[in-house]
Order: C-alpha cells, then structure tokens, then sequence
C-alpha cells in the first residue's frame, strides 16, 4: 500500500523508483557491458547476465578452462591460499574476498538460475548488478599471486 492508500505492484514501483534518469546516472559509473546485458531484464535475465558477465572475465583473468565455473571458478581465482588472484592487506582479507565472490554466487546466481524467484524485484535489481560491478572492480584491482 501506498501512503495514499493505494495498492501498488514491485513492477511499478521499480519504474518510478529506477526511472531513466537515475539509469542513466548509473550508466556512467558502471562498468558498460553489465549496462548494456543487464538493466531492463527480469530479475533472471539481469542477474544471470552480471553473473555471466564476472564469471567470463575472471576467467579470461586467471586463464582458466571452461570447464572452470562458478564457485570452483572463484575458488581458482581468490582461495586465500593457492588462489591465482590476491587482493586484500592480510589473509583474513584475502578470505574474506574469496568467502564474498563464492557466496555471491551461492546466493544470488545460483537460485535465479535453477527457478523463478519472487524474494528479489524492482530496484533489488540495480543494486546487485551494482554489487556486481563492485565484484569486477575487485578483479581488476587484485593482484597475480606471485610463485612459490
């Protein structure tokens, strides 16, 4: 309900919420390939594309096979230990980075990927394909893991 008392729909309220404006103001701070696959799309479409989308270029990064996907792909990429990307001052950072790409994955790519939801909607949207711009932001600001 609305203050007036009115009954709204998410769908609605998500474009008087994520108008053109604000999506265009997003637009110049976010990275352009997740913009273009990713805003305007149902909760699915929009989250398996950003999720697509991270999950192609940490592989390009870490030159991993195919066969490397989601959470073992971030395992390769960030485990804090042997993973082939650092990033973070101190290994409880470097954990923490690795825990926050798989359970990105796990929680927000995994459900919209197997069923439809109904617990995301609206501007929800916008702000996880934020996270994940932040998510590629992290990719590209960390580090090789340098030899043994």
């Amino acid at each position: 309900m609305t203050s007036l008392g009115n009954s709204t729909n998410v769908d609605d309220i998500f474009e008087k919420t994520v108008d053109r404006a604000f999506i265009s103001k997003i637009s110049e701070i976010l990275d352009g390939e997740l913009n273009r696959a990713c805003l305007d799309k149902s909760y699915e479409d929009a989250i398996t594309s950003a999720f697509r989308i991270l999950e192609v270029r940490v592989r390009t990064r870490i030159n991993a096979g195919a066969d490397r996907i989601g959470t073992d792909l971030m395992d390769d990429a960030f485990h804090p230990e042997r993973g082939k990307l650092v990033f973070g001052e101190t290994a409880s950072e470097r954990q923490a980075v690795h825990q926050v790409f798989r359970s990105a994955y796990m929680m927000l790519r995994n459900p919209p990927s197997h069923r439809y939801l109904q617990e995301f909607a609206g501007a929800e949207i916008v702000e996880i394909v934020m996270f994940v711009d932040f998510l590629l932001k992290i990719l590209r600001k960390a580090t090789d893991r340098a030899p043994n």
